[in-house]
């Protein structure tokens, strides 16, 4: 599949990999480093994805980390965006990254207030 798409122009490839969000939600469930890969070389993170982080959490804490991390996909985190299970997965899993998401909030009390 991203051999398919690095052909493809970037906006026809952002287009495409939103209209299979769902896809992508699902497959998560069967391929969670499959799909961590995709949202790595592509740096998105579609909103049905979003809601299956604890699956690419348990596949590769790290990772996921570093991918919420990234400029261009931060402003979830930034809004608090991140399911409390998904946290608590992250913290039972204690991957070295957990210290970078602690100072990407260490600034942002409002991003913390549901936690």
């Amino acid at each position: 599949m991203e051999r398919q798409l690095d052909t493809l122009p970037a906006v026809v490839r952002d287009g495409w990999l939103a209209s299979q969000a769902d896809a992508l939600a699902l497959l998560a469930e069967r391929d969670p480093l499959g799909v961590l890969a995709v949202l790595e070389r592509y740096e998105t993170l579609p909103l049905p994805v979003h809601r299956k982080l604890h699956l690419l959490v348990e596949a590769d804490p790290g990772r996921t980390v570093r991918l919420v991390l990234r400029p261009k996909l931060r402003s979830r985190l930034d809004s608090g965006h991140l399911e409390p299970a998904v946290l608590r997965h992250l913290v039972r899993r204690a991957p070295a990254e957990l210290t970078g998401l602690a100072r990407a909030w260490s600034d942002n009390a409002a991003a913390l207030a549901g936690y």
